[in-house]
């Protein structure tokens, strides 16, 4: 994804549980040349407490397990770049909400009628 200058991209974690465990890893490249460049990433809990602030790194890893069920933030701020817009690659896992994705894939697949063939659903 590509996050311009001056801005910050944030995103939800939506329906976190306690004691799942959440894992950020990140990769930030110049968008015009492929260069490693710096950006800033934060984490909140539901509350909106900081968890976790990595200023102006390159690339990131973070573990977090989960205390209060919720919505979580994640945040990856590039206001530092004056002019450049910068390519961000990242990726998230959740470790603990593998029953909640069987039950919502169970009860998509009982929900399926015959005149449909695939199933609309949403999963966290």
């Amino acid at each position: 994804m590509m996050i311009p200058p001056k801005t910050e991209s944030c995103f939800f974690l939506a329906d976190m549980q306690e004691g799942y465990m959440v894992n950020i890893r990140y990769l930030v490249m110049s968008s015009k040349n492929g260069q490693q460049l710096d950006i800033t990433m934060r984490l909140r809990d539901n509350t909106g407490r900081m968890i976790t602030y990595q200023g102006r790194k390159t690339h990131g890893t973070y573990n977090h397990t989960v205390k209060g069920a919720g919505d979580y933030e994640v945040c990856f701020n590039n206001r530092h770049a004056m002019v450049d817009s910068y390519k961000l690659v990242w990726e998230f896992d959740i470790v603990g909400d593998e029953d909640v994705v069987q039950i919502q894939e169970r009860w998509c697949w009982l929900s399926t009628r015959p005149w449909r063939s695939t199933c609309s659903r949403q999963i966290s």
